[in-house]
């Protein structure tokens, strides 16, 4: 009778409160996923495989990252016939996720950093710039790095204590030709959100 009693009160915690009987995890960044966070290593593979993870268990935990410098941002090179694209795509890229906390794991905030020498602007087939009138709108030539952090579909996320650097800085990034109105209307994005609450 004590057992039927038990499992009557479990079943009704689950219905009720169905996010409190999941297990709630605490993952690190360097142990579990291998990251160096030394800024001279990329650690675009870590991160990409604690998002992979999170992803099949739906969130419900914390991911901490001790304190370091941790190099991202790798493009992928796409040549035509007259224009070479660098493309970057998402670092950590959550889908329908709830309840996960991304914080330093120091007293000291964690920095991730998009790495020196992406291409950011229009180019050519040989990787030079290119050289057009404003304005200028064709994606084919396009280089863009992409986003740090994407969180697409999630409820109750943090993140706390780090710092997001892009490494926009004159002599780290390769500029090409405009795009856009003027300038370089391009986006450079540390975190991006679609359809998410409480973020």
């Amino acid at each position: 009778m004590k057992n039927f009693r038990y499992c009557l009160i479990a079943l009704l915690l689950f219905f009720l409160w169905p996010d409190s009987i999941l297990a709630f995890e605490v993952l690190n960044i360097r142990k579990d996923f291998g990251a160096k966070g030394d800024g001279r290593h990329l650690d675009d593979e870590a991160f990409e495989k604690a998002a992979t993870y999170i992803n099949t268990k739906g969130g419900y935990c914390i991911l901490e990252i001790p304190y370091g410098i941790y190099r991202v941002g790798q493009q992928r090179i796409v040549k035509g016939d007259h224009h070479t694209r660098h493309i970057g795509g998402s670092i950590f890229h959550l889908i329908n996720c709830q309840q996960v906390t991304i914080r330093s794991s120091d007293k000291s905030p964690s920095i991730i950093r998009f790495k020196d020498d992406f291409y950011f602007g229009t180019f050519d087939e040989e990787g030079h710039i290119w050289q057009h009138a404003m304005p200028y709108t064709s994606t084919e030539n396009l280089s863009e790095p992409g986003h740090l952090f994407f969180f697409e579909h999630c409820t109750q996320i943090q993140l706390e204590q780090f710092i997001l650097d892009g490494n926009f800085i004159k002599g780290h990034v390769r500029l090409g030709g405009g795009f856009g109105d003027q300038g370089w209307q391009i986006y450079h994005n540390a975190v991006s959100i679609s359809g998410c609450h409480s973020v």
